[in-house]
């Protein structure tokens, strides 16, 4: 009897910390920045001519605030590209292009072994693939951010697909250096090990960080959890639907968001990973997602 007692107050507090930790997320999530973040996303991958002058189309007119930008690329072999920018005047802005060739998925999203590649961190082990990602792009954008005299502003770092694991590397070491605002990042794949979220989630204790997931988007759930011990950063964003609607939060630890549904299903749902908030982040001035599933379109 008292056992069970005790395990029903156990739940019930548990239960309370969940509802808590979930409205403190609702209450901080930012919509319309999000959106301004997929906007970001496209500038990603449009040419350096066009974003040193904030000409580049209808991405560049919704995004007044992004200024002094710089392109961070590697050519070969990862073909991997961000940039660099101010934004608002006030705050810097650091951003990475998810994978949009061959070379991107064999090299950076299918090396799929744990690395540890932090001193600071014995026991963090992450993604092989992703990490070389972010170090092909670590020096130019270190340099970027030196030349925009970033160290004296707060720094929001983003990314969408191998570009959201690319941040949040990008944002764990830079924050040796730099003071992190805030992350968003959008088809986020699993970046690490438990020890690797631990140490995230401690040196991020002072920044916002957003995990949106859209419906079914399969890369969320890539590595799969029962691989290696990969386990999701953070509370998760989710929308039931690929176009502009309103958020379910998790929280961290709580993966029945967009858990509910298998990643062997959610196969047959890719065109939602180029979806997010009625947007397409995979296509350069592109006010549509790529595809309208979820809640009002089965």
């Amino acid at each position: 009897m008292v056992a069970t007692f005790t395990a029903f107050v156990g739940a019930w507090l548990a239960g309370l910390h969940w509802a808590s930790a979930t409205s403190a997320l609702a209450a901080r999530f930012d919509q319309g920045l999000a959106e301004k973040y997929l906007w970001i996303q496209q500038l990603t991958i449009m040419p350096a001519a066009e974003l040193a002058r904030m000409d580049c189309g209808l991405a560049c007119e919704m995004l007044p605030e992004v200024a002094q930008v710089h392109v961070t690329e590697d050519s070969g072999p990862l073909n991997t590209r961000g940039l660099v920018a101010t934004y608002g005047g006030d705050d810097c802005l650091v951003s990475f292009k998810g994978s949009t060739s061959i070379t991107n998925y064999l090299l950076g999203d299918f090396d799929i072994l744990l690395d540890r590649p932090f001193s600071s961190c014995p026991d963090c082990r992450v993604h092989k693939g992703f990490y070389n990602s972010w170090r092909s792009l670590q020096d130019e954008t270190q340099r970027a951010l030196e030349d925009l005299g970033c160290d004296k502003k707060p720094l929001r770092v983003s990314g969408h697909s191998l570009g959201g694991a690319m941040a949040l590397l990008a944002a764990f070491q830079l924050s040796e250096k730099y003071q992190i605002k805030e992350i968003y990042t959008f088809g986020q794949p699993r970046v690490g090990n438990e020890a690797w979220v631990n140490a995230f989630e401690a040196r991020m204790a002072n920044a916002s960080f957003f995990r949106v997931v859209s419906y079914m988007d399969p890369v969320p759930h890539l590595p799969p959890s029962w691989l290696m011990g990969y386990r999701h950063v953070g509370a998760e964003v989710w929308y039931n639907t690929t176009s502009l609607g309103s958020p379910a939060f998790c929280a961290a630890g709580q993966e029945d968001c967009s858990g509910q549904f298998s990643v062997l299903r959610c196969l047959f749902h890719t065109c939602d990973h180029c979806s997010y908030l009625g947007l397409n982040p995979c296509k350069p001035n592109d006010p549509h997602p790529a595809c309208l599933q979820g809640a009002g379109y089965r």
